[in-house]
């Protein structure tokens, strides 16, 4: 295609196609795990974790879905012109009004990804509670990735406002990919930061003392980290390399994925949380040996693993791990 004008078309087509399969597969996930929802997250005590999970699921939709309706009228952008002027619709109004959507928008999408490194910060927390200052290392790597997020994206939005406007020639709001690319580094770089940390607890931890929730989490961990490390990295390559006609095109899709990632990371916790813990600050300790002199004859024991290891379901039910005894001989105080 030599044609500008065909080359554009193609690629708003693109983009409206591609915002609507996005949007489809949210809607589809968000049917076929509504049952775990209810079973788990909506008797679940109300805290921090829940209502990002809420905020997440149900507001998120409902902007994409706002983007999907915006591209369906790009279908009228011959009959807009004459609409306009006879609602005397001012071009300087429309303009105006691409302009506070967009920013209103990113700000959202902004929002809504904060949260979501905020929910992995925890799982990783919960993997590292017992290490000391991991709170406060961790709590402090997440602000520094929040003031950064805020800073390049305000920058960028200030750079890029001027710029959005309304076309009438395809009825849609244009702006431009210059440098916005920048954008997605952070947040690459802070998933690739706590799936190594997942990692890192996972290798450091003996085998005996690795619980079915830190399994849990670190295989959810890099699922949740492949997914949106795959799909920050597309909308960095198309921002980077693609045209100004392809600017809308990775943005809901990777949206709609990271909404996706976030509630089958909380949700798969029904395998080894009930209603009363889900959400709730969860430690995993790794229980210490301890050597102590022995006064008396008689069976020595010691604690060798969870309870939970071998029945998941009654660790469920009773949300606290159980130590286990085991004998390893008696003790002969004539030796």
């Amino acid at each position: 295609m030599n044609n500008p004008l065909e080359v554009v078309v193609w690629d708003l087509y693109i983009t409206r196609y591609l915002t609507y399969a996005a949007f489809t597969i949210l809607l589809y996930d968000h049917v076929i795990t509504l049952s775990d929802e209810m079973i788990l997250i909506w008797p679940a005590k109300t805290g921090l974790i829940k209502l990002v999970f809420l905020f997440n699921r149900y507001s998120v939709p409902l902007i994409i879905a706002s983007a999907c309706f915006g591209t369906y009228w790009v279908h009228y952008a011959p009959l807009m012109p004459d609409l306009f002027q006879c609602f005397r619709v001012e071009r300087r109004l429309l303009t105006n009004s691409c302009q506070w959507y967009t920013t209103f928008t990113v700000c959202y999408a902004v929002v809504a990804l904060l949260t979501t490194t905020f929910v992995v910060t925890t799982r990783v927390h919960a993997l590292w509670g017992t290490q000391r200052y991991s709170f406060v290392f961790l709590a402090t790597l997440w602000g520094i990735h929040v003031v950064a997020n805020i800073v390049v994206v305000a920058k960028n939005m200030s750079q890029q406002f001027p710029l959005i406007s309304y076309e009438p020639i395809f009825n849609v709001c244009q702006g431009s990919v210059q440098s916005n690319w920048v954008v997605w580094l952070n947040g690459i770089l802070y998933n690739a930061i706590m799936i190594t940390l997942l990692m890192w607890a996972w290798l450091s931890t003996p085998r005996n003392a690795q619980t079915p929730l830190m399994a849990l989490i670190v295989r959810d961990g890099c699922v949740y980290f492949v997914a949106i490390f795959s799909a920050m990295l597309f909308n960095l390559l198309v921002w980077k390399y693609g045209r100004e006609s392809q600017l809308v095109l990775p943005f809901f899709v990777v949206w709609s994925t990271t909404t996706i990632a976030l509630s089958r990371l909380l949700l798969s916790m029904k395998n080894v949380q009930g209603p009363e813990d889900w959400g709730q600050q969860v430690k995993i300790a790794i229980p210490d040996l301890e050597l102590t002199t022995i006064r008396e004859g008689g069976l020595v024991s010691v604690v060798s693993r969870f309870s939970e290891d071998d029945d998941p379901l009654s660790y469920r039910v009773n949300s606290k791990p159980i130590p286990k005894m085991s004998h390893i001989g008696r003790y002969d105080e004539h030796l």
